[in-house]
C-alpha cells in the first residue's frame, strides 16, 4: 500500500487568472499534467515543488538572520 506514495511530490500550481491548485503526484505525472496545461493556458503557468520552496525559503531567512547579525 505505501507503495503508490513513494517518490511523490507535493505541487503548487498558479494559473494566469492567479488560482492556485495543489497536487501530490510523481515527477513524471507532473510534468506530463503541466505540459497540457501549458497548452490550453498558453504557456503561462506555473510550477513549483513545495519541499524544494520550503527549504529555499528556510536558507533566505536564515542568510538574512546572518547578515543582521
Amino acid at each position: 500500500m505505501m507503495d503508490k506514495f513513494i517518490n511523490h511530490y507535493n505541487w503548487h500550481i498558479r494559473y494566469p487568472d492567479g488560482d492556485d491548485e495543489y497536487w501530490y503526484l510523481t515527477v513524471a505525472d507532473a510534468i506530463a499534467d503541466f505540459g497540457r496545461l501549458q497548452v490550453i493556458h498558453n504557456g503561462k503557468c506555473t510550477i513549483d515543488l513545495i519541499e524544494l520552496s520550503a527549504i529555499r525559503a528556510a536558507r533566505e531567512k536564515s542568510a538574512k538572520q546572518e547578515v543582521s547579525k
